[in-house]
């Protein structure tokens, strides 16, 4: 009976102790025991794989850390083929003061016929703010120190100034080439279109017989406006703009014919009694008139 308890102690033994054996230790060490606020700490991970058993090695990144502890990075496994050790570097930081243990790691350990998962031993590390002195107390405010300006400083203004100064230049030039008119030419008519022209006005005037309806103003207006058109298209004289004397002086030195010129005269001044005297002549002179205007028309339809 001693005999096999005996036996049975030595299995458990044994059981446990390739147990223990089996299981590989994960080392953690910090490069720190204290840190400030904010400072990266660097926190290594190592095992040893002494019966070459482990194929790769991963480290969950879904274990959550406190609050107040950010993992910066989870770094890369490696190992070393001279000791059969895997290593890892993690950076992680503490943002507030205090005693903080730093998270439980759990790492995925792949080998050739199974999986297993093992975690890191959390380290402690001590975090604080820095100490206020003297040294790091508000200074009062100094006044603003000029530095010597150069040429260089006000280069992009030159620049600007002088872009825009091109560009207005620019703009005012193709504003005024735009906007500047060709000289007008004066309309000159051959001496049968003019001729054409005026004698269709006249007939037209001529049937109407605007006298006869007591529209003599009317009459005498329109028909010294045909014969100055006429003289502008046909001589390049602009009658419609100037005065009775000053036409007839202006048509004698195109006009050689003295008959001509009387038709002109005649009817420029009965047109001018009318319009500036209130005169009301018998019909028989508006008839007289007009054909005065025909035979002017037809007299100088040639050169």
């Amino acid at each position: 009976m001693r005999y096999r308890v005996y036996q049975l102690v030595v299995v458990l033994i044994c059981f446990i102790s390739d147990n223990l054996y089996g299981q590989m230790p994960v080392i953690t060490a910090v490069d720190s025991a204290s840190y400030c606020v904010g400072d990266p700490i660097l926190i290594r991970l190592r095992i040893d794989d002494d019966r070459k058993e482990i194929k790769s090695v991963k480290t969950d990144t879904s274990v959550k850390a406190n609050e107040a502890i950010e993992i910066l990075d989870y770094g890369k496994w490696n190992k070393d083929s001279l000791d059969d050790i895997w290593r890892t570097s993690l950076t992680a930081a503490v943002y507030d003061s205090g005693r903080f243990t730093l998270p439980e790691f759990r790492l995925l350990i792949e080998k050739d016929s199974s999986t297993d998962t093992l975690y890191a031993i959390p380290a402690e590390v001590s975090v604080s703010t820095l100490p206020v002195t003297d040294t790091t107390a508000i200074a009062p405010i100094k006044n603003i120190v000029r530095t010597p300006s150069s040429w260089r400083d006000y280069l992009p203004w030159m620049i600007g100034a002088a872009a825009f100064l091109v560009v207005l230049l620019l703009a005012l030039y193709f504003i005024r080439k735009r906007g500047k008119l060709p000289p007008e030419k004066p309309l000159l008519m051959t001496p049968v279109a003019a001729y054409e022209l005026a004698l269709t006005q006249l007939n037209r005037l001529k049937e109407i017989k605007p006298w006869e309806k007591g529209k003599i103003m009317e009459y005498q207006v329109e028909l010294t406006q045909i014969i100055r058109q006429y003289m502008t298209n046909r001589y390049d004289i602009r009658a419609l703009e100037l005065s009775s004397d000053e036409t007839l002086r202006a048509a004698k030195r195109k006009i050689p014919s003295a008959e001509t010129l009387s038709y002109l005269s005649n009817l420029l001044n009965v047109a001018d009694y009318v319009k500036f005297a209130k005169a009301v002549p018998p019909d028989e002179i508006h008839e007289h008139v007009m054909e005065m205007a025909l035979s002017f028309i037809k007299k100088t339809r040639q050169p």
